[in-house]
């Protein structure tokens, strides 16, 4: 990792995926929290994460059924964008 530049993308996925540092990620919700939220209201996540970095701490978590999820892998700029939000929320209400 010497010649790496710090910040680059190639370098935080050396580390954050490789070297498994998204293993000791915290999952901050309390235990029940997200089934009570689920019970009144549909759950989503917007995450600048790819389908893959996002899957492995919502399956670890046993979480992934419980959220529409959309990733950077779904959008055609880097983070979800404020118009893909618009887009989304026009299909799951039935838009077109």
């Amino acid at each position: 990792m010497q010649n790496r530049i710090p910040g680059d993308r190639e370098t935080f996925q050396l580390i954050f995926l490789d070297e498994g540092l998204i293993h000791r990620e915290r999952w901050l919700p309390r235990n029940g929290m997200i089934e009570r939220l689920r019970e009144k209201y549909e759950l989503a996540i917007f995450t600048g994460r790819n389908i893959q970095e996002a899957e492995i701490t919502l399956g670890r978590e046993k979480m992934r059924e419980h959220f529409l999820l959309m990733t950077s892998d779904d959008v055609e700029r880097e983070k979800p964008h404020r118009m893909d939000c618009c887009v989304l929320q026009l299909c799951i209400l039935g838009g077109s």
